[in-house]
């Protein structure tokens, strides 16, 4: 899958344009790659740009020009997404998958839950998130905000949000330091923020619903239609949950611990996310140290490379990959086979569609 970068209302993607290879890497409003997305970008407010934050495909070659995911798999969805997926959830992959690099913190936002979103907002889903940790810049202290450690009450919430207090919104949150390797669950209500300097892989349901209540960072304003959906500061509210949480509550409740499913001579394989937290979607680090074999059992997986290189085969075509490639497989696909270049192994995340009630 080619590149599918994203504008955001913070800056940050260098560390992107260097696993895509380019020349002058640098920060820029493009900070996210959209894998397999079928969710276009909500950025109200900016020029529209057609099709914005849609993933395209194109052939193990190369050469065949690329063409929009979610018109894939509306020609055949039963084999990109496997009979018992359409017939339970339709055409819709049931998750969004990206790339992130922020250079500075994010604003300080939430995102509805499914049920909130269903009831007041008319969208059929909410944006629960995952992140992976893949690396951090050199000399940054990482870290997220994770729910409120000291909330404040519902009128000085609204006070502060008003008038754009952020020493008072700063003292709300105690940062929680991450690290490479590290997997964090953000549900639905719960207020966050990325912290600078972080590359990470980010799974979550399928929608792009946003409320900020920081407008402002690194000198990026975000415009009034774009901060409560359209809505007010009450509107929002009704969206958080005020509970507090000190940071080791919060660190044993939201990092999820991985579980190994495979270890031999050929492959090591952990569950990074899984079902007993998450219904939407389910993901995998897989660690390939000489030729073997992936099983499919009947849903469409997304690999990213996030180190090595070597080569995927999927009934007779291959596709060479390096750090930074995204391959998708369809679920028609049996197995897949994969083989790394030389001594060094082939890192993969892997992310998928989850069981789930819709």
């Amino acid at each position: 899958m080619p590149p599918n970068r994203t504008r955001r209302a913070y800056p940050g993607g260098l560390l992107l344009d260097r696993l895509e290879g380019k020349v002058d890497p640098r920060d820029g409003d493009r900070p996210e790659d959209w894998i397999a997305s079928v969710v276009p970008a909500r950025n109200p407010g900016l020029p529209p740009v057609e099709n914005e934050g849609l993933a395209s495909l194109r052939g193990g070659t190369g050469k065949e020009p690329p063409v929009l995911l979610k018109d894939v798999i509306e020609q055949d969805p039963r084999h990109y997404l496997g009979p018992a997926h359409v017939a339970a959830r339709g055409k819709n992959p049931g998750f969004l998958l990206k790339l992130l690099d922020s250079a500075t913190r994010l604003h300080v936002q939430v995102h509805p839950t499914r049920e909130f979103a269903r009831s007041r907002l008319n969208a059929p889903f909410g944006k629960l998130e995952c992140y992976h940790v893949l690396a951090t810049r050199p000399g940054t202290q990482a870290f997220i905000r994770l729910g409120f450690q000291h909330p404040p009450a519902k009128d000085e919430f609204r006070r502060v949000v008003v008038e754009q207090d952020i020493p008072a919104m700063d003292t709300w949150f105690d940062n929680i330091p991450v690290e490479p390797g590290e997997t964090w669950l953000v549900p639905g209500g719960v207020p966050h923020a990325i912290g600078g300097g972080i590359l990470i892989v980010e799974m979550m349901e399928p929608s792009d619903l946003s409320i900020r209540f920081e407008f402002e960072r690194a000198g990026i304003v975000i415009p009034p239609e774009a901060r409560f959906l359209g809505r007010d500061v009450d509107f929002a509210m009704d969206v958080l949950d005020f509970t507090p949480i000190p940071v080791k509550d919060a660190s044993r409740r939201y990092r999820l611990e991985s579980t190994c499913i495979r270890d031999d001579a050929s492959c090591t394989e952990h569950v990074l996310v899984d079902s007993r937290r998450v219904d939407c979607f389910e993901a995998r680090k897989v660690v390939i140290k000489q030729a073997t074999l992936v099983k499919m059992d009947g849903r469409m997986l997304v690999f990213i490379v996030i180190q090595g290189a070597g080569e995927l085969q999927v009934e007779g075509e291959k596709v060479a990959v390096k750090e930074g490639s995204k391959v998708l497989i369809p679920a028609a696909a049996r197995v897949v086979h994969v083989k790394p270049s030389g001594c060094t192994p082939l890192v993969l995340i892997g992310c998928m569609p989850g069981a789930f009630t819709a």
